[in-house]
Formats: structure tokens, C-alpha cells, sequence
């Protein structure tokens, strides 16, 4: 039996979400409906991989502090909150 998930409003990060696993899972809640941000180190991979699945991209450390720091202030300045986490960086 097929499940179906609705993430319609929801907002999504997904760290290391421009290759592997982290693009799957970036994918997959977007088919679901939620408004996806994948984070990485690389402006290139995350922009390409953003424009393939309907995310946007937001280049982030996120082994130093002060870049997760950062991440999230771009999240809440642009969206207010967020709803879910993918920690796959």
C-alpha cells in the first residue's frame, strides 16, 4: 500500500542536499509539498541540484558554528521558521 505525505506549507532544510542521499530526501519533500532549502559548502552543486528538484540553495559550513549560525538566521529572515531537518552534511 502507497502512503502519501503532505508537506504543503511546511518549510524543510537539508543539509548536504546537493549530491547523494541529501538530494534524494531534498527531492523527496519537495514532491511532498514543503518548501525546501538544501545547504552545502558548494555554491555550484547546491545551485544546480536546487534548480533540478524546485529548492533554493543556501551555502552554509555547517562544521563551524558561525555557518549554522548564518543558515538559520536566512531561514527565519526568508520563511519565518522551520518545520523539519535533514542533518545529512
Amino acid at each position: 500500500m502507497a502512503s502519501t505525505i503532505d508537506l504543503a506549507g511546511q518549510v524543510a532544510l537539508v543539509t548536504g542536499g546537493g549530491t547523494g542521499l541529501g538530494h534524494v530526501a531534498g527531492r523527496a519533500l519537495a514532491e511532498a509539498g514543503a518548501t525546501v532549502v538544501i545547504a552545502g559548502r558548494r555554491a555550484e552543486v547546491l545551485e544546480n541540484a536546487a534548480a533540478a528538484i524546485g529548492a533554493e540553495a543556501m551555502v552554509a559550513d555547517v562544521t563551524e558554528p558561525a555557518g549554522v549560525d548564518a543558515l538559520f538566521a536566512g531561514i527565519d529572515e526568508k520563511h519565518g521558521r522551520l518545520d523539519l531537518l535533514v542533518n545529512d552534511a
